[in-house]
């Protein structure tokens, strides 16, 4: 039994404990990332994702703007990234999260865009298990951050099976450092870039009218951005091209092309689009051959007018089939891509320009087999640009 002093003691210690307790702040949400390392089916991981994020949110009125997912290799949306965000929708509109509101940034107004609370990112990835390093899967990782700050809220991921992988068109983009440092913030639990949402929201915008089909939009879209910001130019320039064929204005997806191309020279001496090939073959992929045509005219009104510069042609295929053989096919594409662009110039001259080269299977970007759609970024030729004088 207690002795008065020392009950009374005890008593003053409860209660100071518990006055502390009450005045303590109270913590934001976890950065912490728990993931999810079992496999399961999309439909089922992504609630499950869904709902960790935004329990996550402390407030019960919060408004949270989400973008489109990206795969981590093209920096770009794939089908998966429809898929995902409406299942991340039709979560957010039930009834258990009806005091959270999540909005696409395609559908957000610009006073939304301005006063949301959080902004959700995400990356989808084929990925080794931590505890399996031998089995790979489709990674699905999102980011809450701050909307004013960017400072990261909360971080969570969920491993799938498979996704639904296909592109959603082409061409691919994979010399845009903004789009790339965009997904490795996301990767690296950096801080994520906030300042550009109203130009990133203009392109979901304008990729959410091209897949309705609404081409004279799209083209609206994107013409008042560009001649409003030079941000997100070259995603703008992309779906312009792309608009600009579905109508048939082949005049302006030569212009909209040739723009592509001079901006990614401009920044990173690099051409921002990847020609793709078909499974072990030196013929292009997915019946693009009217499109390609107009690629090849640009890149050769592009050395035409920068009488200076050279070009690197670089080859590569996927991991599928004999080393060697690889290292052939891929260096023939590299030279069929030279041939073509001598040819068609009508300068012989042009070829003591353009240099090649294979690398074969050494430098894969998703690196799976067989043969797919997943992996059609690793059949593809590559170019760059350079002083010759260098």
């Amino acid at each position: 039994m207690l002795s008065t002093g020392k009950t009374t003691f005890f008593t003053l210690f409860l209660i100071l404990a518990v006055a502390l307790s009450a005045c303590a702040p109270k913590t934001g949400p976890s950065n912490q990332h728990r993931g999810q390392n079992e496999p399961t089916t999309l439909k089922k991981g992504i609630p499950v994702l869904g709902r960790r994020i935004l329990n996550s949110i402390p407030e019960k009125n919060a408004v949270v703007l989400m973008e489109p997912f990206k795969e981590a290799t093209l920096y770009d949306e794939i089908k998966a990234s429809v898929e995902i965000e409406r299942l991340l929708l039709e979560l957010g509109s039930r009834k258990k999260h009806s005091g959270i509101r999540l909005i696409s940034t395609a559908d957000a107004s610009d006073r939304e865009l301005e006063k949301a609370d959080y902004i959700l990112k995400g990356v989808i990835s084929y990925s080794p298990l931590p505890e399996k390093p031998t089995q790979k899967y489709y990674r699905i990782l999102a980011s809450l951050a701050d909307r004013k700050t960017g400072e990261l809220t909360a971080r969570e991921s969920v491993w799938v099976y498979s996704v639904p992988y296909g592109k959603l068109e082409l061409p691919v983009i994979t010399a845009d450092p903004t789009a790339k440092r965009k997904v490795n913030e996301i990767i690296n639990k950096q801080k994520i870039s906030v300042r550009d949402i109203k130009t990133d929201a203009r392109i979901a915008k304008a990729k959410a009218a091209y897949r309705n089909g609404e081409y004279p939009k799209v083209r609206q879209i994107l013409e008042q951005l560009i001649k409003s910001s030079s941000k997100g130019a070259l995603d703008a320039y992309r779906m312009l091209y792309l608009a600009s064929l579905r109508m048939n204005d082949f005049s302006a997806a030569e212009t909209a092309f040739f723009n592509m191309i001079k901006i990614g020279f401009k920044n990173t001496h690099k051409m921002p689009l990847l020609f793709l090939f078909g499974s072990n073959s030196t013929e292009f992929t997915l019946n693009r051959t009217q499109e390609y045509d107009i690629w090849i005219r640009q890149l050769i009104t592009y050395l035409q007018e920068n009488e200076k510069k050279c070009m690197h042609i670089t080859g590569h295929t996927s991991k599928q089939g004999e080393f060697q053989y690889n290292m052939k096919l891929s260096s023939d594409r590299a030279a069929y891509i030279k041939n073509r662009l001598v040819r068609e110039s009508a300068t012989p001259e042009l070829g003591e320009r353009i240099t090649v080269e294979g690398k074969g299977e050494t430098a894969t970007k998703d690196g799976s087999e067989p043969d797919s759609d997943q992996n059609m970024i690793d059949r593809r030729v590559e170019f760059e640009m350079f002083d010759c004088s260098r």
